[in-house]
Parts: structure tokens; sequence; C-alpha cells
């Protein structure tokens, strides 16, 4: 049984690199959140509409899937409390 492995320095350029990379771009948005608040306004509402929508959903798939009638109705409920602010949102 082999097992390659990956020198330390290696990777810690490596995440060094992303690190830089992911701050630099962050401080970017930052600023530009605060120049611009009326587009990250509209920008986080549709962000998180949309990450309602996708757990909705996933919530309702889920109930479909779970075996007993009183997890059933909680997991719909819990789907349609959650799909139903998405759709004000978005």
């Amino acid at each position: 049984m082999s097992v390659t492995s990956t020198h330390i320095p290696v990777i810690v350029k490596r995440s060094l690199r992303w690190s830089i990379v992911l701050s630099t771009l962050m401080i970017v948005t930052g600023v530009l959140a605060i120049v611009l608040p009326w587009a990250a306004g509209v920008v986080a509402t549709v962000f998180f509409g949309w990450l309602f929508v996708f757990s909705g959903v996933a919530h309702l798939v889920f109930a479909w899937h779970t075996r007993g009638t009183g997890a059933l109705l909680w997991e719909l409920l819990v789907g349609m409390s959650t799909f139903s602010p998405a759709c004000i949102c978005c």
C-alpha cells in the first residue's frame, strides 16, 4: 500500500496564495458594498432568496423520503415555511 504525501512547504505555499487571493477579493467586495449599498442590498436579497428556495426544495424532497406520518408533516411544514420567504424575496 503506497501513500503519496505532499511536502508541508508546498501545502503552506499553496494555501497562503489562496488566502491572499480570497482576502483581496473580500476587501474589494467590502469596499464595493460600502460605496454601492443599494447594489449590496439587492445582491444579498437575491442570494438569500435563492438559498431559501434550495433549502425549501431540499426539505420537501426529504419529506417524501421520511417514513413516519409525523415526520412527513413536520418536514412539509418546515419546507413550506422555508420556501415561502423565498417567493417574497425573489
